[in-house]
C-alpha cells in the first residue's frame, strides 16, 4: 500500500532498498550458470546451486524488490526448502502460520476448511507473508553468499548460442551501456513474458 501522493516505491509498511549496478571493473564475463530474474525463483535457484558449491550470476533490470505480491500464501514444503537453504529464520519471525480457513459472503460463512496438520510436523501447512519480505529475506542470503554474483539494474537484452559453440552468448545492459557475457547454462526466471526465453 502506498501513501497518498507518494511514489511507486514508497510504502506504508516496507522500506524498498535502492540497488545500483555493480562496477564493471572486476566483473566476471563468464559464468557456469546465469539466472535472469531476481524474484523468489531466481534467488532460490542461486542459493540452491551455492549449497552444492556451484557459483552463479543473477541479473535483473529492476533496482529493487517487486512491488506487491503475486502470492501471499506459502506452503509447508516451501518452508522446508527454505530451511535446507539456511534462510528460514526471518521467514518464521515475520510470517503468519495457519491450518484452517473460513470464507464469508455478505456476512454469511460459505466455506470452512482444515488442512492436515499435527504436532509432529516441523512446519504448519500454510504461512502468510508478502512477496516483498520473501524477496528481502532471500536477498539477504544471496548477498551473504560469496558464490552468488548479484547484478541489479542489469537487463538481459540478447541470448544466442555462442558462435564457437562454447556456451550461451548473452548481451547485458546496465546504466553504463551494453556488454557481452558467456555462460554455460542460462536459467530464465524473469516471470511473465519471459523476455530471456524469447
Amino acid at each position: 500500500m502506498k501513501p497518498h501522493g507518494k511514489g511507486r516505491w514508497e510504502s506504508l509498511y516496507f522500506d524498498y532498498p535502492e540497488f545500483e549496478a555493480p562496477a564493471r571493473d572486476g566483473l566476471a564475463m563468464r559464468a557456469p550458470v546465469t539466472i535472469v530474474g531476481a524474484g523468489p525463483i531466481g534467488m532460490v535457484a542461486a542459493l540452491t546451486l551455492a549449497r552444492y558449491g556451484q557459483p552463479s550470476v543473477i541479473v535483473d533490470a529492476k533496482h529493487t524488490f517487486n512491488d506487491g505480491s503475486r502470492a501471499i500464501c506459502v506452503a509447508r514444503s516451501s518452508f522446508t526448502a527454505l530451511q535446507l537453504l539456511d534462510v528460514l529464520g526471518p521467514f518464521l519471525d515475520k510470517s503468519l502460520p495457519w491450518a484452517s480457513g473460513r470464507s464469508f459472503f455478505r456476512g454469511r460463512q460459505i466455506l470452512e476448511f482444515f488442512m492436515p496438520d499435527s504436532a509432529t510436523e516441523r512446519h504448519r501447512p500454510m504461512y502468510n507473508i508478502e512477496q516483498q519480505y520473501i524477496e528481502k529475506f532471500l536477498h539477504d542470503g544471496v548477498a551473504a553468499n560469496p558464490l552468488i554474483d548479484m547484478r541489479w539494474r542489469t537487463e538481459c537484452t540478447g541470448v544466442a548460442e555462442a558462435e564457437d559453440g562454447d556456451g550461451v552468448a548473452l548481451t547485458l545492459r546496465d546504466p553504463d551501456g551494453p556488454y557481452e557475457m558467456r555462460t554455460d547454462w542460462l536459467l530464465a526466471a524473469d516471470g511473465r513474458g519471459r523476455r530471456s526465453a524469447r
